[in-house]
């Protein structure tokens, strides 16, 4: 019994003496957060800046880190976010890029969906131009209003999945997709520019990305053994159907 009296007492004699420290130094000048340095991202977004500059100055011991990280976190163009410091209170932020996101683009703006399905409007702060590699999707500025009052279907949600493995998987030859909404069956159409290769795919019915892979290296080995097609027309149109690869030309003089 003495024993266990001891080593709760012990215990407890620790407890108060770490929270001591914890108060002492929570109440230090020298643990403010003297500077904020944030690697992994190119360009760093408003929404990011606008967090962490809430904690300069404040002592690092009175902040909470994973309350700070999720907030980060939840930015659109954000995946995973940890602060560590460099002693006493350097702040070091590491931020990995969200490559989840296919961010849509009206000619002016760039949005992201949220979990909603609703398009939320990533500043020009944002640093976006500067990010190269971004899957994007170009829309009608109606498409967008359209998503803001109803949401985005699911069946717009798989598109979204679909161009953002395309874009991964495309390399150098998609320049553009753009999403054209306004076609008889509803379900909209993909466009992609091949500027390489001089020439646009319409993607006229659902289809896989392996299927749409399949035909780039068709247009891709086309191209290739007729480099003239690409000086004699103005631009070369493929239309890709589910059972059919139709190529189309539009003469310069016509």
């Amino acid at each position: 019994m003495r024993k266990t009296t001891l080593l709760v007492l012990t215990l407890i004699l620790i407890a108060i003496a770490i929270l001591a420290i914890i108060m002492l130094l929570s109440s230090m000048d020298s643990f403010r957060v003297r500077s904020v340095t944030v690697s992994g991202i190119d360009s760093i977004p408003s929404g990011v800046r606008d967090v962490l500059s809430a904690c300069q100055g404040v002592n690092r011991f009175r902040l909470d880190e994973k309350a700070i990280e999720r907030e980060l976190e939840a930015q659109p163009l954000v995946d995973t976010a940890r602060i560590t410091y460099s002693f006493p209170a350097d702040m070091l932020v590491t931020i990995v890029p969200s490559s989840e996101h296919c961010l849509l683009f009206d000619g002016s703006q760039y949005y992201v969906l949220d979990e909603q399905g609703h398009p939320v409007l990533i500043g020009a702060s944002d640093g976006i131009e500067g990010q190269a590699g971004l899957c994007t999707l170009e829309v009608e500025s109606s498409f967008i209003s359209y998503l803001s009052s109803y949401g985005a279907p699911a069946s717009f949600r798989q598109l979204l999945d679909l161009v953002d493995r395309l874009w991964q998987s495309g390399g150098m030859l998609i320049s553009r997709i753009k999403y054209d909404n306004n076609t008889l069956g509803g379900s909209g159409q993909l466009v992609l520019s091949l500027s390489p290769l001089n020439c646009e795919l319409y993607v006229r019915e659902p289809v896989s990305v392996d299927r749409i892979s399949d035909s780039l290296g068709i247009i891709q080995a086309a191209v290739a053994e007729d480099p003239a097609g690409r000086i004699g027309f103005d631009c070369v149109r493929w239309d890709l159907y589910s059972d059919a690869l139709v190529r189309r030309t539009v003469d310069r003089n016509g």
